[in-house]
Formats: structure tokens, sequence, C-alpha cells
């Protein structure tokens, strides 16, 4: 959300009212605590569950080839904080997506499996 300066909360909670929609809960993520600070106080003000994060590590790591957003992830990391209630890392989510891949992978037979086929 771009606000020219101003603070974000007034204007998310401005939008909101503005399109007469109020969501379940808020994840809010800013490089700027007062920003957080803001969305978090007028959400609070509008009776809306929110959790409003810093996040200065884009401001902090260099752009990386094959460091794409990969959206199963991001889809997954979202089911994460639904279920948990809480903030996930992409990290963690991007780990345990990994370990579903290669556990649903399929796996070269085993030794039994090879001797049932030949006999």
């Amino acid at each position: 959300m771009f606000s020219s300066g101003f603070p974000k909360g007034v204007i998310l909670k401005a939008f909101l009212e503005k399109v007469n929609w109020r969501p379940g809960r808020i994840f809010f993520f800013d490089d700027m605590c007062s920003f957080a600070e803001s969305v978090a106080q007028e959400m609070a003000s509008l009776h809306i569950p929110c959790q409003a994060f810093v996040y200065q590590g884009a401001t902090v790591l260099p752009a990386r080839d094959g460091c794409e957003l990969d959206l199963g992830v991001a889809r997954l990391q979202h089911e994460l904080m639904e279920q948990r209630d809480d903030y996930v890392a992409y990290a963690e989510a991007r780990e345990i997506w990994e370990c579903q891949m290669v556990s649903s992978s399929p796996r070269p037979p085993g030794k039994k499996e090879k001797i049932a086929r030949m006999g």
C-alpha cells in the first residue's frame, strides 16, 4: 500500500469503510515501524484482529537470480498462518513444502519390490 507518507492505518481504515468491507483478520507487513503501529491501532478501533509486522529483509538482501517467490510455498505459508493463528516465515513454509515434495515424489522400488517383479 502506498500512502504518500500518510499513516497507513488511517488510509486502510478509510478504504475499508469506503468499500464497506470488514475482513476477519489482517496480516500487515511494512518496513517502517510507525506504519505497522498505525495499522494495528486503526484496526483495533474497528475491532478487526490485526497482526502487524516490521519486515526489512527485502531492503537488506540483494536480489539474486533464481530467488523468485514460489506460489505453492506462498499458499502453504498462508494456510499455516491460518492454522496456527500466527505468522509463519516464508523460509519455514518453503522447508515444509520441500519436505512434502520429497515425501510425495515416487521412490525407486526397494529390494523386495524388485524381486517380486522379477519372480
